[in-house]
């Protein structure tokens, strides 16, 4: 992948913007806060992994959820102690089949792969027809 780069700016304190390809993203307590915007890019990176999986396998999502949650340890650092992806597919393949996926894609997704380094990683599969 080529070099990627956003510019932030902040000003009056705590209020910015994440000038990303494409759109604005506002930053500001309340708002959208960095953790908003870490577990959205989990949610984003691992659903895009878990697709490239799917597409391989020639299989067919119809749609998905994906709930990020996480707790923030109370001592400097105060980095994640663990993140769970709680993740609903509409589908009508097998269980088994996209839970291989979800499973190749837990091991090889960059973000959930980066944030395992100091979270203990989780997920949950639920499969609706």
């Amino acid at each position: 992948m080529a070099e990627r780069k956003n510019l932030v700016e902040f000003e009056n304190g705590f209020v910015g913007v994440v000038h990303a390809t494409g759109m604005d993203i506002p930053v500001k307590k309340e708002v959208v806060e960095p953790y908003d915007m870490t577990f959205g890019a989990l949610a984003s990176c691992f659903y895009s992994t878990f697709l490239n999986f799917v597409q391989k396998e020639n299989l067919n999502v119809q749609k998905a959820k994906i709930m990020v949650r996480g707790d923030k340890r109370e001592t400097v650092p105060t980095t994640l102690s663990w993140v769970n992806l709680d993740i609903e597919l509409v589908s009508d393949e097998t269980y088994e089949d996209l839970e291989q996926c979800v499973l190749q894609a837990s091991e090889t997704c960059s973000m959930y792969q980066m944030i395992s380094h100091v979270a203990k990683m989780s997920w949950s599969l639920t499969v609706h027809k």
